[in-house]
């Protein structure tokens, strides 16, 4: 089985870039399309995962929540996918809601990730940034913790 990370054109995505998972030789149970193979003979079928091909040969897969934010900046492209930070923030003892966002932060001129965080206890603001960080790596460590208590 080979795989392909392609833009929207079907052209091959460099190492690092996101684009669409297509697999070329089986057809995955979730293929959501197929199309002719634009670098030899035979058919590559359309995940419709958005991944990337790392430089140590790895897949990088982008999971979809449904609240992926897209930033474009200095700083280059970054994705946020505040879904998958709420669900695994919302895993840890005695969080009771958790609600992720980015806001623009005037005194470093770029998007700041942040999150409103119901606790039963105000102590657990390190917890959460540990447990961000550990699950989702640095990059989704938010910046701004908002605590309210019951």
């Amino acid at each position: 089985m080979k795989i392909y990370v392609l833009d929207e054109r079907f052209n091959k995505k460099p190492f690092g870039g996101w684009g669409r998972l297509y697999v070329a030789g089986v057809r995955p149970s979730q293929a959501v399309d197929e199309i002719s193979n634009p670098f030899r003979p035979g058919t590559l079928f359309d995940t419709g995962i958005e991944a990337r091909i790392l430089p140590d040969g790895r897949i990088d897969f982008l999971e979809n929540s449904g609240r992926i934010v897209l930033t474009d900046g200095a700083h280059g492209r970054r994705y946020y996918d505040l879904g998958i930070l709420e669900k695994t923030l919302d895993g840890v003892q005695h969080v009771d809601a958790v609600h992720a966002y980015l806001a623009y932060s005037t005194d470093i001129n770029e998007m700041k990730l942040g999150m409103d965080v119901e606790v039963a206890k105000d102590s657990f603001i390190n917890r959460l940034r540990t447990a961000a960080g550990a699950s989702l790596g640095e990059q989704m460590i938010p910046a701004v913790v908002n605590l309210t208590s019951r």
